[in-house]
């Protein structure tokens, strides 16, 4: 420090002036570039970023839909505040996470869905907490396999209708099952009796009574017969 003190007293007035302009624009630019930095750093921020750091308004940024990856697992992206707690739901069965300095963070939804399923993300920072849905859509693959499934239901659901229009009673369990079996083959005909007591029947009998059975795998029918004198 001595021999800085003696070099500045030895100094010229023109070299002391000289040295204290330049030590101020060095200071000045090391401002502006810090400025600049600043500005340049804000523009890459989300307008709700940027409210968060003037402000701290709480903040959820997150996709409307998000699709299944082919293993039928949904990677969730977003950003919130920076180190703030994101989970789905209430953090239970659902997973949680905390984002990185940036306030990004990625969550991960597997739960074997058959249809649009809506869930819902909370994010906790400093005792506030807020909350958004996100529409969890099914792979293309589980998609085309739901498609197919209800198709069908609808088409079992048609067969079922018509068969409970058609006039049965009267014929004999040989004409209803033809008649039926003329709508769809794949509808199963099956017959009872329809006293508890003489429990054995004929494809001769005539039917007195028709019951109608759909499900996710097709259409039954179950056809009461009047059993014969024989």
């Amino acid at each position: 420090m001595s021999k800085i003190d003696d070099f500045w007293h030895n100094l010229s007035v023109k070299k002391k002036f000289q040295t204290i302009g330049i030590a101020l624009f060095i200071i000045v630019i090391a401002i502006a570039g810090s400025i600049v930095k600043t500005n340049i750093d804000n523009s890459k921020l989300s307008p709700q970023m940027l409210e968060f750091k003037k402000n701290g308004t709480l903040f959820l940024e997150l996709p409307e839909k998000v699709n299944e990856n082919n293993n039928h697992i949904v990677h969730i992206k977003g950003q919130v505040a920076p180190k703030s707690r994101v989970q789905i739901g209430f953090g239970i069965f659902g997973d949680t996470t905390t984002a990185d300095a940036t306030g990004s963070f990625q969550l991960t939804y597997d739960d074997n869905i058959q249809q649009n399923t809506n869930i819902k993300i909370t994010t906790k920072y400093n005792n506030k907490q807020m909350s958004k849905i996100v529409t969890v859509v099914p792979s293309p693959e589980r998609l085309h396999t739901i498609e197919q499934k209800n198709k069908r239901t609808k088409q079992y659901k048609k067969e079922a209708v018509a068969v409970k229009k058609m006039s049965l009673k009267t014929k004999s369990f040989t004409e209803a099952k033809s008649s039926i079996q003329g709508i769809s083959s794949s509808i199963v005909v099956t017959s009872k009796s329809n006293d508890n007591e003489v429990t054995e029947v004929s494809d001769t009998d005539i039917v007195t009574d028709v019951k109608v059975k759909q499900t996710n795998n097709g259409v039954s029918v179950e056809l009461y017969l009047e059993p014969s004198d024989s």
